[in-house]
């Protein structure tokens, strides 16, 4: 629903050609003035919809901004913290770990941190695990969908889709990361989070 926007002669509005300002107002339409100096008659009342269509899209633009900076904030965090990315891959399993996983990276299936079990293992599939010597819950958040978990030996994070998206930012099986690639791929847009999260 649009709201009902107060044009005013003399103010500034956007719409999808750009920003204008009001010249004049002339019942249901206005005169205005692009900011290239073309000049259009416009109706009120479908600028109040363009105007309340932008104001939504930049909210859900900003929404998507603040959560990707949450999420590259703790790629930061992550890297500030000691842990090591695993594999747990069952021999029916190697093929799909080699095209989904191994290509991401420019390791082998001997690398560290990837443990291939033997046939007949019960496991389904291929797991991906992050694990870390102590307990990181209070400075590492991924979201609730990527829960920090306390075993006997060590708290870890399961969940391959995340592992996923940490190898196509560079991320690599073991426990040795290269900060400097890693943080070439973070977009530019989300730079400052990444790096307030590398501060720990």
């Amino acid at each position: 629903m649009a709201v009902s926007v107060d044009f005013q002669v003399g103010e500034k509005y956007s719409n999808r050609l750009g920003s204008y300002t009001v010249q004049s107002i002339h019942g249901d339409h206005m005169g205005v003035e692009y900011a290239d100096g073309a000049k259009q008659t416009l109706t009120i009342a479908i600028q109040e919809k363009v105007v309340t269509h932008l104001a939504q899209e930049n909210v859900i633009t900003e929404h998507t901004i603040r959560r990707e900076d949450l999420f590259y904030r703790a790629v930061g965090n992550l890297l500030a913290t000691k842990f090591r990315i695993i594999a747990f891959v069952p021999t029916h399993a190697v093929d799909s770990f080699k095209s989904t996983c191994l290509r991401l990276t420019d390791q082998q299936l001997d690398s560290p941190g990837i443990t291939l079990h033997p046939p007949g293992t019960n496991k389904r599939w291929y797991e991906l695990r992050i694990t870390f010597p102590e307990d990181v819950t209070n400075i590492l958040c991924f979201g609730s969908e990527a829960t920090i978990v306390r075993s006997t030996r060590e708290w870890y994070i399961n969940n391959n889709a995340l592992i996923q998206k940490l190898l196509r930012l560079g991320f690599r099986f073991g426990g040795y990361q290269d900060v400097k690639r890693i943080e070439g791929r973070v977009p530019e847009v989300h730079r400052a989070a990444f790096q307030f999260g590398l501060r720990g």
